[in-house]
């Protein structure tokens, strides 16, 4: 979980990602079949998403420890990239449609935390919400950036 306090992290809930997607999916036996499950492409998603993140991450500040947290308080918020100390966080909702209370937390944590802006991951979105600092993209196109 993110903490501006890293020693307060300690023994607090954590999140484990499988690094290689297609590696977890050979190990148990996923097949194209499983995949089409919306909710079960949604996590792949995002793990592919925590990854790529890592990875945008060490190219930014490649002198630093590559970690990414998440956000938890009522909601969640997927990843919470920190870099010179301003958080950018990213949620993941690969979906054909968003709902409003799917970004609430996210518009939250940019307000608390002011961030410079939010990142939400789709299927198919790409927009700028100028109010709330949002911008929307399509996970492919995220996975360009590096």
């Amino acid at each position: 979980p993110y903490k501006k306090n890293k020693l307060k992290i300690g023994n607090d809930i954590k999140k484990i990602y499988v690094g290689d997607v297609g590696m977890r999916n050979a190990v148990l036996g996923t097949t194209e079949q499983d995949i089409r499950d919306p909710v079960l492409l949604g996590r792949l998603a995002e793990t592919v998403a925590q990854d790529h993140t890592l990875r945008l991450k060490f190219c930014i500040e490649n002198d630093k420890k590559c970690e990414t947290y998440f956000w938890k308080s009522n909601r969640e918020v997927d990843i919470i990239l920190e870099i010179d100390k301003k958080i950018i966080p990213i949620e993941s909702k690969y979906a054909e449609q968003i709902k409003s209370e799917d970004v609430q937390e996210l518009k939250k944590v940019v307000a608390e935390n002011k961030s410079p802006f939010g990142i939400l991951l789709t299927k198919k979105s790409l927009q700028y919400d100028d109010e709330n600092k949002i911008i929307s993209m399509p996970l492919w196109l995220y996975l360009l950036m590096c």
